[in-house]
């Protein structure tokens, strides 16, 4: 069982690339934290306007890490870099166009952490900063029977906002680089999951994430890149009939998202055939009890 400090060290992680507005919003609301024991690591994706001077003068704090990588890793090698320069016990990931408005979350999240060593992932409430709304695609579950302000255990969690222990992290792995945009948190959850963590989502803790547009605007022209990576996340973990499965709905999904253009689907088969062999390589398929307690959740098992 894990045992924490009386105050463990707490690493905010940040990853960001020309996003200089948002990002100093997202600083601020971590700087108000009434918790002292905190760091924030900062991970620029080879941003070109100018964000690094925002550590220069306006954020030179001695508990700020602002790391300039000389080319956009994406989402996962962003994160991967800031979970390695990170020194915390628990680490909380934001969003760089995400705004935490409680100056008690920190406590409360190292609290339920303290509370419950059987938790690997908080996911949070997230909101749009717009509207003030949840938006359903930010909601981490399938069933209609769960409301999002009571706290209840998931099988995933939104990259946007969420904690994870350090020793999460040491025991099943970090993010695969090649997971660039995308799915890349439940290929993360499923192995959380399979080595006997739960997931659970918790409202108490409520972000406000600048959400842009509809879904369709946000993913337009990375339709080959999310199918592809479903996939993958699939053929990773899943056993062979919900890899099918997997395969056919969100190929037929992408095929309604693109308005019957065909060339998105191509573009990710092809790519998917070229890693067949590092794919088969890298396959762990979880075990009998992780799909039954994912199925119990309503979980991504069949698409």
């Amino acid at each position: 069982m894990k045992k924490y400090y009386k105050k463990p060290l707490v690493s905010f992680i940040i990853i960001t690339r020309n996003r200089k507005e948002d990002l100093r919003e997202c600083l601020k609301s971590i700087i108000i934290q009434d918790y002292k024991n905190k760091e924030i690591i900062v991970v620029d994706n080879n941003s070109q306007n100018g964000t690094h001077l925002l550590f220069e003068k306006e954020f030179s704090l001695s508990n700020i890490s602002y790391i300039r990588l000389t080319e956009n890793k994406g989402v996962c090698g962003g994160r991967n870099e800031a979970i390695k320069a990170a020194k915390g016990e628990i680490l909380i990931t934001l969003d760089d166009d995400a705004v935490i408005d409680d100056p008690n979350a920190a406590i409360k999240i190292v609290n339920k952490f303290k509370k419950d060593p059987s938790i690997g992932v908080l996911a949070f409430k997230v909101l749009n900063y717009f509207t003030g709304k949840v938006d359903k695609d930010f909601f981490p579950t399938r069933d209609k029977k769960r409301t999002p302000n009571e706290e209840f255990e998931v099988s995933t969690f939104i990259g946007v906002a969420h904690a994870i222990p350090r020793y999460i992290y040491e025991q099943v792995g970090v993010y695969h680089d090649y997971f660039p945009y995308g799915h890349e948190e439940l290929d993360l959850a499923l192995r959380i999951l399979d080595a006997g963590y739960k997931i659970i989502y918790f409202p108490e803790i409520t972000i406000r994430h600048k959400i842009k547009g509809s879904r369709r605007q946000r993913l337009s022209g990375k339709w080959d890149i999310i199918l592809e990576n479903r996939i993958k996340v699939a053929i990773r973990n899943l056993p062979w009939r919900y890899v099918a499965s997997t395969a056919c709905i969100w190929s037929l999904r992408t095929l309604f998202d693109c308005r019957g253009d065909f060339r998105p689907i191509l573009n990710a088969w092809r790519s998917l055939w070229r890693k067949r062999h590092q794919l088969k390589c890298e396959r762990h398929v979880i075990n009998k009890e992780t799909i039954r307690r994912i199925r119990e959740l309503k979980g991504p098992l069949l698409y």
